[in-house]
């Protein structure tokens, strides 16, 4: 692990995807003072999908407060696109396959996991 990683560092320059297949950098997407990331592992996953449309519903409080939401997931491009089309999502939606921006913050180990590590995991499921 590098000492950026170590920090949580995260280059501006790391690039992303949009749905259609368009390179970004974060600084492309991180235009306000404030930037509300929202990682999720898939634009398929159902609660993912419900809070991605919650936060995208409240963009007019963001701005209010000179902030606004950019939502990154691991895959898929049809997914993102399904959510900007029949669900309205307009905040960026940007993929990033290979999870570089997770492991940059220390987020890629897998939910399931963590849910094991407690008694009270083991007993859901």
């Amino acid at each position: 692990m590098t000492a950026a990683e170590e920090r949580g560092d995260v280059p501006s320059t790391l690039t992303l995807r949009t749905p259609s297949g368009q390179p970004v950098t974060l600084a492309d997407v991180v235009t306000q003072p404030w930037t509300v990331v929202q990682l999720v592992r898939y634009f398929g996953c159902l609660p993912c999908q419900e809070w991605l449309v919650a936060l995208d519903r409240a963009a007019p409080d963001l701005a209010a407060r000179e902030a606004h939401a950019v939502a990154v997931g691991g895959s898929t491009a049809s997914q993102a696109r399904w959510l900007q089309a029949e669900r309205r999502v307009t905040m960026p939606l940007l993929l990033d396959p290979e999870h570089a921006l997770r492991c940059l913050v220390g987020a890629k180990r897998p939910l399931g996991a963590r849910l094991l590590d407690t008694p009270a995991g083991w007993r859901r499921t």
